[in-house]
């Protein structure tokens, strides 16, 4: 009985133990996943800022303006419709002028290198939180930005999501 008794307890401490190895590993896992797609998005911002601009030069020789340092056909909002209800709600009130401008302004934030981000947040979307000027963009699995603009809670919005 008491050799049993032994034999259990050393099987529990093994599966114990074997547990927690696999724990250890399973969260090593997660976080070496979200690093390096961190770094990877990292990179490819760094290799298009490393360009010589030829891109955006070739967009139109009339426009005198410096355009931002953005991917503006990586990312914009899922539809025209959501985009022009946005800048509507939202825009309009940050002081942009165009419904094109917004979109833009939302692309920076994504691609803010000191913007907070959470990849699973709220129903599988990834945020974006830039602290310094409030602003939150909200993107979907897909890549379609759904939502930007300033909360009033802030960070606290950001956090909740």
């Amino acid at each position: 009985m008491k050799r049993i008794n032994m034999m259990s307890k050393k099987m529990w401490i093994f599966t114990t133990v074997l547990l927690a190895v696999l724990i250890g590993f399973l969260s090593f896992t997660a976080t070496f996943y979200s690093a390096s797609k961190e770094m990877r998005r990292n990179m490819e911002q760094a290799q298009s800022s490393e360009g010589s601009g030829d891109e955006l030069r070739n967009e139109s020789e009339s426009e005198s303006e410096i355009k931002p340092e953005t991917k503006p056909d990586e990312y914009h909002f899922a539809s025209d419709q959501l985009l022009k209800e946005n800048y509507e709600d939202y825009g309009k009130a940050m002081g942009f002028s165009s419904a094109k401008e917004y979109e833009l302004a939302a692309v920076s934030v994504i691609n803010d290198y000191g913007a907070l981000h959470k990849e699973k947040a709220d129903n599988g979307y990834e945020v974006y939180f830039i602290e310094s000027t409030g602003e939150f963009v909200k993107v979907s699995e897909e890549g379609y930005i759904l939502e930007y603009f300033k909360p009033d809670a802030g960070k606290m919005y950001f956090d909740s999501q």
